[in-house]
C-alpha cells in the first residue's frame, strides 16, 4: 500500500499547474492536476475532489468554471477527510475568515 500524500490540485492557470507539478513531483506525493478551464472538466475535477480518496485539495478560489466556496461546502457537508488548502495572488483577512467559516485549512 501507497504511503504517498495524494493531492488534488484544482486550478485554472496552467502555468501554475505546470510550476505545482515540478514541485512536487518526488517521491511521497501523487499529484492529480486536471485541467479546469472548460465546464466540463470543472465537472470531473469537482468530482475528483467529493471522492474523498485525495489526503489534500489544493484550490484556486479564483475560478471561473468552479465556485470554490460551493465546493469546500460540499467537501464539509459530506464530512471529506481531505485537508484544503485555498490559494490565490491576493487574499483578503475577510476572504480568509470566509474560508474558515467554509470549512478550508489553510491558505496560501
Amino acid at each position: 500500500m501507497s504511503t504517498a500524500k495524494r493531492i488534488l490540485l484544482i486550478d485554472d492557470e496552467p502555468t501554475v499547474r505546470e510550476v505545482v507539478t515540478c514541485f512536487l513531483s518526488r517521491p511521497g506525493y501523487e499529484l492529480d492536476a486536471p485541467p479546469v478551464e472548460r465546464p466540463a472538466h470543472a465537472d470531473i475535477a469537482w468530482q475528483k475532489a467529493m471522492t474523498g480518496r485525495y489526503d489534500i485539495l489544493l484550490l484556486d478560489l479564483r475560478l471561473p468554471t468552479i465556485n470554490a466556496f460551493e465546493l469546500l461546502d460540499c467537501l464539509t457537508e459530506v464530512d471529506s477527510p481531505t485537508h484544503r488548502i485555498a490559494f490565490a495572488a491576493f487574499l483578503p483577512d475577510e476572504i480568509r475568515s470566509d474560508l474558515q467559516a467554509h470549512g478550508c485549512n489553510n491558505f496560501i
